[in-house]
């Protein structure tokens, strides 16, 4: 650490600060009638979590960056639990109906028995919708980039199916596949397999000729070739298209499931939208925010580790 991260700045910043901000306003009294009396129990909790672990990286003194990544997090989180719980219980700014406060909706959230059978249900779909793209993305865009016979008319190609937004699928898929899982899964699919299959064909195409030329000179087979020289060439490339097709997964994963699903959070939104119950069409909307966080978080350290061999 530096002497901007000396000992004294760790432990006495605007993170701590906050923090103690947070503790000062429980005694405050509550202005609106949904919240109840005293210490905000699943408010807290989840500040003093978020709090405890920042404090864990802070001892175990990390890297900077690792440091500072942890403090801007569990300070953006403190600040948006104080300004709500301001804005909600304690002077009743916003109103209660349309914004319930942190503690009604964090209650909500760790109650609700219905919450874990429709985040199952979106990660099933979301899962075999998005790996079928995958696994058949990259493997014909791995063959056809190989291939000589085919040049610019497949960049053309691409760029045209996957500039139609998926979501245009969705008739004809209701009309066709049996079931709205299926449906759900096929627009998934749709979604992500053009930016996938796009950004593996312009990896592997863009393999350096000297690569090609050493695999062949050692006698290298074509499967030995594609998965040892080829296929690690171009993994920059390849996650590019896997975090767009990713992005685009779950916006289509959310819409499809609020327009003829049965199951699964953007269902979950859309029933208790239509009772006005805003409290759980918030905790929907954060569990879709923490949903994709946790999963970006495991890709990005996933593709870390795989180009860990490529200069920074």
């Amino acid at each position: 650490m530096d002497k901007k991260t000396g000992p004294f700045n760790r432990f006495i910043n605007s993170t701590v600060i906050l923090y103690i901000v947070l503790w000062l306003l429980q005694p405050v009294p509550n202005r609106t009638e949904g919240d109840i009396r005293g210490i905000a129990t699943y408010t807290m909790i989840l500040a003093t979590v978020v709090f405890i672990i920042y404090l864990a990286v802070n001892i175990a003194a990390f890297e900077k960056n690792i440091y500072v990544t942890t403090k801007s997090i569990t300070g953006t989180v403190l600040a948006v639990l104080g300004i709500w719980v301001i804005l909600t219980a304690k002077t009743g700014i916003l109103e209660e109906a349309l914004f319930p406060s942190p503690e009604i909706v964090l209650r909500q959230m760790f109650s609700d028995s219905r919450l874990p059978g429709d985040i199952l249900s979106s990660l099933i779909t979301l899962g075999k919708g998005y790996l079928s793209a995958l696994v058949l993305g990259i493997f014909l865009g791995s063959v056809l980039g190989m291939s000589k016979k085919f040049g610019n008319s497949i960049t053309y190609i691409t760029t045209f199916l996957k500039l139609i937004p998926p979501i245009v699928y969705i008739p004809y898929a209701i009309a066709l596949l049996p079931r709205y899982e299926s449906v759900s899964t096929f627009v998934i699919f749709m979604s992500s397999f053009w930016p996938i299959f796009s950004s593996t064909y312009v990896g592997v195409k863009g393999v350096e000729k000297q690569y090609l030329d050493s695999a062949k000179v050692l006698n290298v087979g074509f499967f030995s070739r594609m998965i040892n020289v080829i296929l690690p060439a171009s993994l920059s490339e390849i996650f590019i298209g896997c975090n767009q097709g990713l992005a685009y997964s779950f916006i289509m994963l959310t819409s499809a499931e609020m327009i003829g699903g049965s199951a699964g959070i953007g269902y979950y939104i859309k029933y208790y939208s239509n009772f006005g119950d805003f409290t759980r069409i918030i905790v929907g909307i954060l569990v879709i925010g923490i949903i994709i966080s946790i999963i970006t978080f495991l890709i990005s350290k996933l593709e870390n580790h795989l180009l860990r061999w490529k200069p920074k």
